[in-house]
């Protein structure tokens, strides 16, 4: 019996009409399934299985423990490590079939040294950076990379690909020279044999950019599209919300006027108040800018947070007829009632993005599937 006081209430069957949506927005219908940080935190396990039923091509990984991780749970498909790989890393995926990423040629050689000595060929992408900045090669020596890199003996490039530095901007002028650059390199560059993915999209680029899916490219990225976490009003695709986070008030009681609630006294009550706090702070996973800042919901009702929220505790102002007693949940984000709570609001006060609330959810929230 799990007596976790916070849970993330993860919606399986809207992921997979999710995924479902975004795999037919990608004309080639190629989707990999980027499932890093643990699906984002979500649950790789659970996350990948639905990316597999749905038809997703491969998975993306940031590491080789993740890479392996997914193995473990049955994933047969290719795995592919994205942006980098480190020399410890090598012997292990090589010998697990994973798919190495070459940013240079120093990378490549180790790589092919050590696939030789296993007896095996590598499969390999070949990462471009076309203006992200971080790593692969540069448009200035991928040409020579890319024919040097395709002729070692234990190496089979299968795919090349690149990242979008601003996608989630529309009409970026800087997101366009990304992509013209790139196309350009490959229209002038004979790939070695094999080399059959071509991509740069990831959901930025699958929702703003058409050509970001189009020919050349025939493959295209999704993490945390699959949850349908973007400003609302700024996706084109129509994506269900999946994700609802919860905790349980642990106290519901009355302070009269003048009284102070929370660390350094932040709020004082004008007037006898009624005050749920709920078991849910910054240990969370909550931002300490949503202190005084934001809203839980609490049995359909929009309920304001007042003091400084605490690294295990916060409390919400109730309204004196919004039903509340211990054991009731609180939404931070999601739906109740006609209320709902997008995860941007809380991004927003923590000046960042959803990725970065997703991925910050702490440990001991525990993770719940529902329609699976």
């Amino acid at each position: 019996m799990s007596h976790s006081r916070s849970y993330l209430e993860v919606d399986l069957g809207a992921v997979k009409r999710n995924i479902s949506t975004i795999i037919n927005a990608v004309p080639s219908r190629r989707l990999m399934a980027v499932v890093k940080a643990d699906a984002y935190g979500v649950g790789a396990e659970k996350i990948s299985s639905a990316a597999d039923a749905c038809g997703c091509s491969c998975f993306g990984v940031a590491s080789l423990d993740e890479a392996l991780e997914l193995r473990s749970f049955g994933i047969t498909k290719p795995i592919c490590m994205l942006s980098g790989v480190l020399d410890s890393e090598i012997s292990d995926a090589v010998a697990n079939d994973i798919t190495l990423p070459l940013t240079n040629m120093e990378t490549a050689r180790k790589i092919n040294s050590e696939s030789a000595r296993q007896g095996r060929r590598a499969r390999c992408n070949f990462v471009i950076d076309s203006g992200m900045g971080r790593v692969g090669f540069t448009l200035d020596n991928a040409a020579t990379g890319i024919r040097e890199a395709g002729s070692l003996g234990s190496v089979d490039i299968i795919g090349v690909y690149s990242h979008l530095s601003s996608a989630g901007e529309k009409n970026d002028t800087y997101t366009i020279k990304q992509l013209d650059s790139l196309k350009s390199f490959l229209g002038n560059t004979e790939l070695p044999a094999g080399c059959r993915d071509i991509h740069i999209a990831a959901f930025d680029g699958i929702n703003n950019y058409s050509e970001a899916v189009s020919a050349p490219f025939n493959m295209a990225r999704c993490g945390i599209g699959m949850y349908g976490m973007a400003e609302r009003s700024a996706l084109t695709l129509p994506l269900e919300r999946t994700l609802k986070l919860c905790a349980k008030i642990v106290d519901v009681r009355e302070l009269p006027a003048g009284s102070a609630v929370g660390y350094m006294h932040t709020a004082v009550l004008k007037k006898r108040t009624r005050i749920a706090v709920v078991a849910f702070g910054y240990a969370d996973g909550l931002p300490l800018g949503a202190s005084n800042n934001s809203r839980f919901i609490i049995n359909g009702v929009s309920t304001p947070v007042i003091g400084r929220i605490s690294m295990d505790y916060t409390t919400c102002s109730l309204a004196d007829d919004t039903p509340a007693e211990p054991g009731d949940v609180a939404v931070i984000f999601g739906s109740s009632g006609n209320e709902t709570i997008d995860v941007s609001e809380i991004a927003r006060l923590r000046g960042s993005h959803d990725y970065d609330v997703l991925c910050s959810i702490g440990n001991r929230v525990s993770r719940r599937y529902i329609n699976g």
